[in-house]
């Protein structure tokens, strides 16, 4: 990994149908937002979507080789491959377009019409400018929203074709309806596990346990932004949360095609997208059956196949890239940073970690080599990684040379470090008792929020700066039959105890230094 590779690595992981006459929507206006679902808003505002940087990369280097100019169908194509990346043109387009859409922006229609200078404008960025977050780092929850709200939309689009609606206004609407939960899935990440978990295996509704705990569900702030980037009206009306009416119902005939709405077209679209994976929603597999039987009868087999292949490609593509045209195939060089067997070497826990921490640590490690960035390399390895390698929370506590006593120095989540301050006089906690331990150890018990959690906990086995690692299980990862706690405890602590070492050296070198000046 090059130095401007690590600069663009720290940089983005540590930056925290056209009508002439339209109506204009009855959203419900409903009661004035909660100061809690104010904040919401906010923070998801703040936070964003992450884009895939290898798919941003390949579309950049389109545009500058005039690629699209001879295949421009495949631009849109490209696009549609990353939710994010359309959802930012889609807020950006309106300062690049000459007058605002009539009836309001429909995202895939203007980027048709867009010229190539103004299309430059809008993606002559770098992830960093977009989100805090990286694309790369994201776990199984955001993998799945990801998945889904690309299987949603793009079954959308085949269905409003065969019934003769407008294909892009379907795509886009089923990807918006699906932007709220993208959205918690990356800036509230904890909370959207546990609902996923809930939904999973005791049914609990997904929107209804969100909107207890953020004052607002996703679909109230899928539409709350729709509003505000002044969205067709057709898109905003198929976000407006009404009963659900099952038009697919199995008593008497099917209806006739042009029975069907937008909003119709959407809820039989993320059915089937839920149906791809069944486990995470295990009901949704024989209600997707029952409605594609009366599928099958308003449109033919042949549709309802080309949506299976459709869907099939998304789940089987590891990695979204942009359009190769045929005669420059096979020749492109792929970048590594470190690959997974130089990690392995380096820390022999991490291939007992889940498969979705190792770019974490991958990046890490990277940065600890070229650039010698502990302090960044810690505030990942607290942040996104520890909880892609199944802990919600934790800390590092170190032991004060002059009292000895262990002090909170590194918090793990968005747990306060001052409650670590005060969990450690618990002695229920049994961090104190960790400290000469020869071995980490397991336990059920009162986590630092006052819930019931499993933690590992044990000594950092570091004799020039000795301390305690704490760490509480996040119940969506470690349910996993094949998690292996105690070996990620290993992994993580490795990796604490290799930054603890260089910033100890860093410190030793500053102060000779000082010494002789």
């Amino acid at each position: 990994m090059n130095s401007s590779q690590v600069r663009w690595a720290r940089r983005d992981m540590y930056t925290h149908h056209r009508s002439s006459k339209t109506q204009k929507v009855a959203l419900p206006k409903g009661p004035t937002l909660s100061a809690r679902a104010r904040e919401t808003l906010a923070h998801l505002e703040a936070g964003g979507l992450p884009i895939n940087p290898i798919l941003l990369e390949g579309i950049q280097k389109n545009i500058d080789r005039g690629t699209y100019n001879d295949h421009p169908e495949e631009l849109l194509k490209d696009l549609k491959k990353d939710p994010a990346l359309l959802i930012y043109f889609s807020q950006h387009l309106r300062e690049v377009l000459d007058a605002p859409p009539h009836g309001g922006l429909e995202p895939l229609a203007a980027l048709e019409q867009l010229e190539s200078d103004k299309l430059y404008e809008l993606l002559d960025i770098v992830p960093s400018d977009i989100s805090v977050h990286r694309a790369e780092l994201g776990g199984p929850a955001q993998e799945m929203i990801g998945h889904l709200t690309r299987i949603s939309s793009e079954t959308a689009e085949t269905l409003a074709g065969e019934i003769e609606k407008q294909e892009n206004i379907a795509f886009s609407s089923a990807m918006f309806r699906q932007y709220g939960q993208l959205l918690i899935a990356w800036n509230y990440p904890r909370i959207y596990a546990r609902a996923l978990a809930n939904n999973r295996t005791k049914h609990q509704p997904i929107d209804q346990q969100i909107a207890q705990l953020l004052g607002i569900n996703s679909k109230k702030i899928s539409s709350h932004f729709a509003k505000k980037l002044g969205l067709h009206t057709d898109i905003k009306r198929s976000l407006v949360v009404a009963p659900y009416r099952d038009r697919l119902g199995d008593e008497g005939p099917p209806p006739s095609v042009s029975a069907l709405t937008l909003s119709d077209i959407c809820e039989i679209s993320e059915l089937y997208a839920k149906s791809r994976d069944p486990h995470q929603f295990p009901l949704a597999e024989e209600q997707w059956a029952a409605k594609e039987h009366v599928l099958e009868q308003m449109l033919g087999e042949t549709l309802i196949e080309e949506i299976h292949e459709r869907s099939q490609e998304v789940l089987t593509s590891k990695e979204p890239a942009a359009y190769i045209p045929p005669e420059e195939r096979d020749l492109g060089e792929e970048t590594v940073i470190l690959t997974e067997e130089d990690i392995f070497r380096r820390n022999k826990y991490i291939p007992y970690t889940t498969q979705a921490s190792h770019d974490g640590f991958r990046l890490i490690y990277a940065l600890l080599d070229d650039t010698k960035e502990a302090v960044t390399a810690l505030k990942i390895l607290s942040g996104r990684v520890s909880f892609l390698a199944g802990f919600a929370r934790g800390c590092v506590y170190l032991q004060n040379k002059k009292s000895f006593d262990l002090q909170a120095a590194l918090r793990f989540g968005d747990t306060p470090l001052a409650r670590y301050k005060k969990f450690i006089v618990d002695a229920r906690s049994g961090i104190s008792g960790s400290l000469q331990a020869k071995a980490p150890f397991r336990s059920d018990g009162v986590g630092v929020d006052g819930s019931h959690v499993t933690r590992v906990c044990g000594s950092l086995m570091n004799e020039k700066m000795p301390g305690v690692l704490y760490l509480e299980l996040d119940d969506y990862i470690s349910n996993n039959a094949r998690f292996e706690a105690t070996a990620s405890f290993h992994a993580i602590r490795l990796v604490v105890n290799e930054c603890l070492a260089l910033l100890q050296e860093q410190r030793e070198e500053a102060q000779a230094a000082l010494r002789k000046s």
